[in-house]
């Protein structure tokens, strides 16, 4: 991953939540800005041409703005069907967000 910021978000997410999450994540993204991949979590070349293409296209904010929200939806889910998990949200969020 060429764009440092995407690069750094995905590794982060990668040491929380595993890098197959992590890949799955940034292709769920990619097929939210149109690209025709499958989110079967393994970065290859068509999610290196994908996410070329979707930072050419509309720019890496973009792709941070959906990974950021793809992923905090996915701790707000975890937080809503297991109550002991909810006290982890706030920090869940944080993490998410940055």
């Amino acid at each position: 991953i060429t764009n440092q910021n995407i690069a750094t978000k995905c590794f982060g997410t990668a040491l929380s939540m595993g890098a197959g999450a992590a890949t799955g994540m940034l292709q769920e993204c990619l097929m939210a800005h149109g690209r025709p991949i499958e989110a079967d979590g393994l970065l290859g070349p068509a999610t290196m041409q994908a996410l070329r293409y979707v930072i050419a296209k509309d720019g890496p904010a973009a792709v941070l703005v959906a990974y950021r929200a793809l992923q905090a939806a996915y701790y707000r889910h975890l937080a809503s069907h297991n109550t002991k998990l909810a006290k982890f949200l706030p920090g869940w969020l944080n993490r998410a967000n940055a």
